[in-house]
């Protein structure tokens, strides 16, 4: 496995051959980020709502979804912010942009550049906590574009693993992926209450919030074919009911989950042990663009200065 700077030459290679081919296209990003306030300004107006909101006055909508709302949005937003700066990134992802993309989304695991049978030819970090794996990706979904970005799940001992992945493609052939990669509960610290709501996927449950999944009617859905159909409904069982909504990350949708009605057993220590897993992110990079780690490395090979 090669280190960072192993990002330069495979991309310089990929990227003269997509501009050759004349599949290069580049965003502003100054206009994209006028967007994004946009977008955001409008999730916190009428998704995150300020405590001052009057829930005696419901309007259209129910408390349990001004609830799901106000809890999934900042999650939300940080996904879409992801999908867009990996669908519209105009530069190869060399070690500069590697340091801006663990810089800007501290909550991933890692990204990675793959040749076209999913081989990592580069990676941050060389070696990750859990097996890296994008078979899944490699061709694309269901009446999906060729050059769209791809998403999938790999379960693993320690938890799923959700991939987000960018065809890359030189004169009509593909030729690899870039990667990011991550696990949700990494992200859950951006929610103002993550213990209130679950998070599915047609792969299986990402995230059990609070409550005992075995006692809810979230796990055992057809998630695929219930958000074809809709982006918002209700599940239930014996137990009572859960309102969902869903929201597309690539070509999966991701279900957003609560209780509604109905009483359901709960499990506190999966929110105490929530804290835990920003383990699983990434290193921190510093100024000069070093890991933590290699001030290690940096000390113990240092000289030692009575040696001179």
């Amino acid at each position: 496995m090669r280190k960072l700077s192993a990002f330069i030459v495979p991309v310089l290679v990929l990227s003269c051959l997509a501009m050759a081919s004349g599949c290069a296209s580049s965003v502003d990003e100054e206009s994209s980020g006028g967007i994004w306030k946009t977008t955001k300004q409008l999730y916190k107006e009428y998704l995150n709502t300020p405590a001052a909101v009057d829930l005696g006055d419901k309007g259209p909508c129910e408390d349990y979804e001004i609830c799901l709302g106000g809890a999934m949005a900042e999650v939300d937003m940080q996904l879409r912010d992801l999908q867009k700066v990996m669908d519209n990134s105009d530069r190869a992802p060399d070690q500069r942009w590697v340091e801006g993309m663990m810089r800007r989304f501290p909550w991933l695991s890692g990204l990675a550049l793959t040749d076209k049978a999913g081989t990592p030819m580069a990676r941050f970090p060389e070696h990750g906590m859990k097996d890296f794996n994008v078979d899944q990706l490699l061709e694309p979904g269901k009446n999906q574009r060729p050059m769209a970005l791809r998403a999938c799940v790999v379960d693993s001992p320690l938890g799923p693993e959700i991939y987000l992945g960018k065809p890359v493609f030189a004169g009509g052939e593909f030729r690899g992926l870039v990667v990011a990669h991550f696990d949700i509960r990494s992200l859950l610290s951006v929610s103002k209450d993550p213990g209130a709501f679950m998070i599915a996927s047609p792969y299986g449950l990402l995230w059990p919030g609070v409550y005992d999944a075995d006692s809810t009617p979230v796990p055992n859905q057809d998630w695929a074919d219930l958000a074809s159909g809709s982006t918002k409904g209700t599940v239930s069982n014996s137990n009572g009911t859960f309102y969902w909504t869903s929201s597309y990350f690539a070509n999966m949708p991701l279900i957003y989950a609560l209780p509604s009605e109905g009483k359901f057993m709960t499990k506190p220590e999966q929110l105490e042990a929530l804290g835990q897993t920003g383990a699983l992110a990434a290193p921190h990079f510093r100024g000069d663009g070093a890991t933590m780690n290699d001030r290690a490395v940096e000390a113990q090979s240092a000289p030692d200065p009575a040696a001179r």
